[in-house]
């Protein structure tokens, strides 16, 4: 899915996995602000890709975001962009945001001073905050990693159509899924289904968009009770039960 070029939304989620989505940002700042159609090579462009253009603040943490760390989109927003002018908050890892963060971020996400926007990273949507996700426009550039993608169970609560119990009895007996295994295939699933969700709306499939509304719920609820150690085959078995319902 092409990121807005036109009509850019205040906020942005841009899900995958952390290699292409940082990727897609560098390449969507190059398309809004070289003058030589993206080239790479100008240096604007390499600013970009350096995180050290002045367009562009780079938010970073290799824990749980504080309040002092999103000082600097505070302290950046009280100044008036010129006419025209455009500011990106990219926050990598979004989903390290804290309640506390995240409740601190909904105003100015939700109402950006003109010409600031926001784009979160992440490769867990489900671990964002709903209010953060409400205010967004979620894009889903890679669902999950080949490994993921082509694993047997997200194959089975990926397709549209039902498949037989007996059949997935017979998936699930061989399946030797680790319990967090688990949460990175329902994270997964839920970053799919959240993309067939934006599909519907922007096609106005109401029912197909309240589908998928209804599966993502059953997703979610499952990742707060993920499956204990020794009962990982009960627990796929009810969720099947219960997502097959809903097709």
């Amino acid at each position: 899915m092409m990121l807005p070029l036109n009509n850019i939304p205040p906020a942005l989620i841009l899900v995958g996995d952390t290699t292409s989505i940082f990727s897609a940002v560098i390449t969507y700042l190059q398309q809004l602000f070289c003058t030589r159609s993206s080239c790479s090579t100008c240096s604007t462009c390499l600013l970009i890709q350096q995180q050290q253009f002045y367009a562009a603040t780079w938010l970073s943490t290799d824990k749980h975001y504080t309040l002092d760390d999103l000082d600097i989109i505070f302290s950046t927003t009280a100044y008036t962009l010129q006419e025209q002018g455009k500011h990106f908050f990219i926050i990598n890892s979004a989903d390290l945001l804290t309640p506390a963060c995240s409740n601190s971020l909904l105003k100015m996400v939700e109402e950006p001073p003109v010409g600031y926007h926001f784009i979160f990273l992440t490769s867990r949507l489900s671990a964002i905050l709903p209010t953060i996700r409400s205010r967004c426009t979620v894009i889903t550039l890679i669902t999950t990693s080949n490994s993921v993608s082509t694993h047997a169970l997200f194959t089975c609560f990926a397709n549209q159509k039902s498949l037989p119990l007996t059949d997935f009895l017979k998936i699930l007996d061989q399946d030797a899924t680790h319990e967090h295994e688990a949460l990175l295939i329902i994270d997964a699933l839920i970053a799919h289904w959240y993309a067939k969700y934006q599909k519907a709306i922007t096609e106005s499939k109401i029912q197909e968009a309240q589908r998928a509304q209804k599966i993502i719920l059953v997703f979610q609820q499952a990742l707060a009770k993920p499956p204990m150690p020794g009962s990982s085959k009960i627990f796929w078995r009810t969720l099947y039960l219960t997502f097959n319902h809903l097709l």
